[in-house]
């Protein structure tokens, strides 16, 4: 179990190779998948509100040590953004990961 003793390094880098230190098995592709395709107007810049301040979201992932963001909008991709090391190919070990919320567009897309 993780306790929170790991430096920030470390921890990326167990989170990354948790199949490597603990028992774990693969689940199969299912026999008919489809890829979320990317949105026509994809969000280009975010701004958080973050300790009573605003921040972008590069520096809220940063200070936050957020290891990645997908945002779906009508099943299509609108913002995807990776840190601490990973890509959309990164395995990462997953504890309560998924969030899901109501995401206002308009209000995040720029020109």
């Amino acid at each position: 179990m993780y306790d929170g003793r790991l430096t920030p390094e470390l921890a990326a880098q167990t989170f990354r190779n948790i199949d490597r230190l603990f028992p774990s098995r693969v689940v199969a592709r299912g026999t008919s998948t489809t890829p979320l395709p990317h949105a026509a107007r994809p969000i280009a810049a975010v701004t958080c509100s973050s300790r009573g301040r605003n921040v972008t979201l590069d520096e809220y992932m940063r200070v936050n040590r957020v290891s990645g963001l997908l945002l779906l909008q009508d099943g299509q991709i609108a913002l995807e953004r990776y840190a601490l090391g990973n890509t959309e190919s990164t395995h990462w070990m997953s504890m309560s990961m998924a969030k899901i919320g109501d995401l206002d567009a308009d209000r995040y897309r720029t020109a």
